[in-house]
């Protein structure tokens, strides 16, 4: 990864469900799945992960970590599912790269409605509580998940969506996995779209149940870690 110094060689890409991703044309890696940016995020994150946790270990508020904003499409999502499920969500998401708000497009084919939320979102200062909506309060942290801690199991729920380990490895190891689990409650969810053998034999290292799943369009395989 780039340091937060350096330029990044950025462009949008329309996926196939019509919602848009970025490409870092330096590495040639996409943000989001190019088979359908909204739609993987909705499968690995929502469905498989905020849905999940409410359905099996309801609470409120459910709090949430993000590792890697980028364009704040998944933290949108989770406001949005929020508001239509009356669960109320803190929301942390931590971004040691932040985007230039002119990448940051608007799904409009699927979030028109929920416009003001994106834009909330978009424009919500750093490393500062922003209510969003009464049942959604965003924390965007601009720093790397290395150098960042938190109370002990005081997460719910995690969304692991940094760049695939070819090329972020640094993140994916059994330290940072072992940080989480200690960050999390008892039967808190990890979820990501990697299902890479590796990244599976890290999380049970750091002490989750881990399962495999079916992916999204485009990917046969994605993993739930789940702290028992």
């Amino acid at each position: 990864m780039k340091n937060a110094g350096e330029k990044r060689k950025l462009s949008l890409l329309q996926t196939k469900d019509g919602s848009f991703t970025l490409i870092d044309e330096d590495l040639g890696e996409t943000y989001h799945s190019r088979h359908g940016a909204v739609t993987e995020s909705n499968d690995v994150y929502i469905e498989k992960g905020l849905d999940f946790f409410v359905n099996s270990s309801f609470k409120n508020p459910v709090n949430v970590l993000e590792i890697g904003l980028g364009t704040g499409l998944n933290a949108s999502l989770s406001a949005i599912y929020s508001i239509k499920h009356s669960v109320s969500l803190q929301y942390f998401a931590l971004e040691p790269y932040p985007l230039p708000m002119e990448y940051c497009k608007l799904p409009e084919n699927i979030l028109l409605e929920f416009r003001h939320i994106w834009r909330a979102i978009q424009n919500a200062p750093w490393n500062v509580n922003v209510q969003i909506h009464p049942s959604f309060l965003l924390q965007k942290i601009n720093r790397k998940m290395e150098d960042y801690f938190m109370e002990h199991e005081a997460i719910d729920l995690d969304y692991f969506d940094a760049f695939a380990p070819k090329y972020q490895s640094e993140i994916w190891n059994v330290e940072v996995f072992s940080k989480i689990h200690t960050f999390m409650r008892h039967k808190g969810i990890l979820t990501t779209y990697c299902a890479n053998g590796q990244v599976r034999r890290n999380l049970t290292a750091a002490g989750f149940k881990v399962e495999r799943l079916t992916g999204p369009p485009g990917k046969r395989e994605m993993l739930r870690a789940i702290k028992s």
